[in-house]
């Protein structure tokens, strides 16, 4: 008898350790497919997320090859610009030295036809 009520004792206790180890996979069952809903939403979250900066991606390339090409349009119209100014300059220094000689030309004639630098020439004449 304390034979037979040991052995159902056991029985029982077994039992409970089968019916735990069945929750407990039901359990790991269940955990898993939720983590699995969870990784797949957010890959889906992930490749919308790489779509969406694709399409911001797509066009740069192309605004940056026609940011270059204005960048040396820019750069050979700023070295023209540099050479007109360099030009411009040139004549300046010129046209100032001219002027400078014609003043002193200016000067000596006036010097030889006995006028002393007065601007009212006419009436020395």
């Amino acid at each position: 008898e304390a034979l037979r009520t040991e052995q159902e004792e056991l029985q029982k206790t077994l039992n409970l350790d089968i019916a735990f180890l069945k929750f407990k996979q039901v359990f790991r069952r269940h955990n898993f497919e939720k983590k699995k809903r969870e990784i797949e939403a957010s890959r889906k979250s992930c490749n919308k997320e790489r779509f969406e900066i694709q399409k911001e991606i797509a066009p740069l390339p192309r605004q940056l090859q026609s940011l270059q090409e204005r960048l040396e349009a820019l750069e050979l119209e700023k070295g023209t610009l540099s050479k007109e100014l360099e030009n411009v300059n040139q004549e300046k220094l010129e046209l100032l030295m001219t002027k400078v000689r014609m003043s002193k030309r200016i000067s000596e004639i006036e010097e030889d036809l006995g006028f002393k630098g007065t601007d009212n020439q006419e009436e020395k004449i």
